[in-house]
């Protein structure tokens, strides 16, 4: 254990580069379980002749998001018609999905640079180590 600990002191110069990559980790999740979440209503539109909401329902200051949705695909639906908003909450789905993968793929990006820092000081101390030894020690 006690191994594990020197090398995470080799970490303390990269870790804004760690805690970036742990918030972009988790907002690339939150974009991708909302882009899951987002199916539903879909799935409602196609196999569903009910409406998605009742209006009377919605609050104001609420924070239910598919609520939200719901009462914009509602009103996309007596507006434009069902092919419409299929069209429209399926757009807003890959949207969901790119963007959250763009936060992944920025979160590789800034691990994989700590992660090769790290070998890469561990190598040059290696390195160092090694080449102050006598030429006694390799005999």
């Amino acid at each position: 254990m006690k191994t594990y600990w020197r090398i995470l002191t080799y970490l303390s110069p990269y870790k804004w580069k760690i805690v970036l990559h742990a918030i972009l980790v988790i907002i690339s999740i939150i974009f991708l379980a909302v882009s899951i979440a987002l199916l539903q209503p879909i799935v409602n539109l196609i196999f569903s002749e009910k409406s998605l909401l009742n209006t009377a329902n919605l609050k104001v200051f609420s924070f239910d998001f598919m609520q939200y949705f719901n009462y914009w695909l509602n009103g996309i639906i007596l507006e434009y018609g069902k092919l419409t908003a299929l069209f429209s909450a399926l757009t807003v789905i890959v949207i969901c999905n790119l963007t959250g993968n763009i936060f992944k793929y920025l979160a590789g990006y800034f691990i994989t640079y700590a992660r090769t820092k790290l070998i890469e000081d561990l190598r040059r101390e290696t390195f160092g180590k090694i080449s102050g030894l006598q030429i006694a020690y390799f005999e």
